[in-house]
């Protein structure tokens, strides 16, 4: 038998010895550095986005490529958790009651619903397997920007694909399109080439180069930012814009106090606005935008004010939701009710309402719904924690600049939660900004520490005074 032969035997072997071997290695890798299971879970995020719902095992129920990527972060925070003592950090009583509520649905719902369960509690998972293998690692400036780097490496992956997708819808390219002939839904813009959530991360770069990067490390990647706010411009996702106006407004308030970077927030300010009113304005006027980018922008922005649309849809539709759970009872008054159970509603209270079973478009609405009273407030008292964190630490010596990106962030994500659910990516910020809490705890109590016992000594020898004197007569 010629040795081509045996290597053709032998592929099957190696390629099963080289998966048994890589697992192991990416667990261990990632355990030990909070930047290379980032990593992971980024590279897995661009493939999924570049080629949505396209690896995948059946086995049952079809597996994709971030429950791979999660699987192996999962394992990673559960041996974290076990084995590292200073994974176990303060400030995670909130985070771990959410977890326990969500624990508690996903088993009634695997139990009732079987895979159906599955599916829905997909998103929650990953949002907090993804928050929980943050708070794992205690907080430090190099992690912070190990942070920074996997979300602008990942915002540049992104702006390429969407860069992509633009010349083939612009030159209607039918054999790279996909076979619904948009990469949106029908009814949505042609131009909404990328999902809201990963135009999200468009804008969260676009700000963090505006306000973060005077660093000279980053100071280089600056002048990307106005084209990231551009695309995020032109992509329409609304709720992007919005989250994107409140990101500006909290890092122009956190940095009030510091008297530097005035001229990079008016700059940042001023591009924004004088893009979408100038892309709204030539549409309006004709502009020779006829019916194409500008057009959309123009009619985007109409929608929103005047609640049109999917706005109006979706209040109604929320509105719906809340008066069907109330009618469930204690139990789902409390805890929310199993995965996997329809969340079917109708647009409205009329008779003439269009029945929808989407996801709510409101995080907070479905977090009531799902999860209760006690999901709803564990979620906020997270949430409350890294915001007064981030707030605290904007004065710190070491991580001030890092506190008020992450300020940032958070806004836009509670921001970005009124009209859309979690995506995982978003909640590193979350797992990072309840490290921050305790680090500054821990910090505080060892400021403390001396001046207690200084007292405690003071203390010592006052008592000790009289027994002395009592002593000497």
């Amino acid at each position: 038998m010629s040795a081509l032969a045996y290597i053709f035997y032998a592929l099957p072997f190696l390629v099963m010895l080289i998966l048994g071997l890589l697992l192991p290695i990416l667990v261990v890798w990632a355990s030990r550095s909070m930047t290379a299971g980032m990593g992971l879970i980024a590279v897995f995020f661009l493939m999924d986005a570049a080629f949505p719902e396209t690896f995948s095992i059946n086995l049952g129920i079809h597996w994709y490529l971030a429950d791979l990527s999660f699987g192996l972060v999962a394992m990673t925070t559960l041996a974290r958790l076990m084995f590292v003592p200073d994974a176990r950090q303060s400030h995670g009583r909130a985070l771990w009651l959410f977890v326990i509520v969500v624990s508690i649905n996903i088993v009634h719902g695997l139990l009732v619903y079987k895979g159906a369960a599955g599916v829905a509690a997909r998103p929650n998972f990953y949002a907090l397997v993804a928050a929980l293998y943050v708070f794992s690692f205690p907080l430090t400036a190099d992690r912070l920007r190990g942070l920074f780097l996997v979300g602008l490496w990942c915002a540049m992956g992104l702006l390429l694909l969407a860069c992509f997708r633009l010349f083939v819808v612009a030159l209607d390219i039918r054999a790279l399109l996909p076979p619904s002939g948009s990469f949106q839904p029908p009814g949505s813009s042609i131009w909404r080439v990328i999902v809201s959530d990963q135009a999200l991360l468009l804008a969260d770069a676009a700000l963090a180069l505006w306000f973060f990067a005077s660093n000279a490390r980053m100071g280089s990647w600056r002048w990307l930012a106005p084209f990231l706010m551009m695309m995020v411009i032109g992509l329409q996702h609304r709720s992007v814009w919005l989250a994107s106006i409140m990101g500006l407004a909290v890092v122009m308030l956190s940095r009030s106090r510091s008297g530097r970077g005035g001229w990079g927030q008016s700059l940042a300010v001023v591009v924004f606005v004088v893009v979408v009113a100038g892309a709204a304005g030539l549409a309006g006027s004709g502009g020779g935008l006829g019916g194409g980018l500008g057009g959309d922008i123009a009619k985007s922005a109409g929608d929103a004010v005047a609640l049109r649309g999917t706005a109006d849809e979706r209040l109604g539709s929320w509105r719906q939701l809340v008066k069907n759970w109330v009618g469930e009872g204690p139990r789902a008054w409390a805890i929310g009710v199993p995965f996997g159970t329809s969340l079917e509603r109708y647009t409205s209270d009329d008779f003439a309402a269009r029945r929808i079973a989407y996801q709510p478009h409101n995080y907070f609405v479905e977090t009531l719904v799902t999860q209760g009273v006690v999901g709803i407030a564990a979620l906020l008292w997270a949430y409350g924690l890294a915001l007064r964190a981030a707030w605290r630490g904007r004065l710190h010596p070491e991580l001030g600049d890092w506190s008020r990106w992450l300020l940032m962030l958070l806004a836009c994500q509670l921001t970005y939660f009124l009209t859309y659910g979690v995506a995982y990516l978003q909640t590193l910020a979350l797992g990072a900004g309840l490290a921050l809490a305790a680090r500054l705890r821990t910090e505080q109590l060892a400021a403390l520490a001396p001046l207690a016992t200084v007292a405690g000594r003071g203390a010592a020898a006052r008592a000790s005074r009289p027994l002395a004197m009592t002593r000497g007569h």
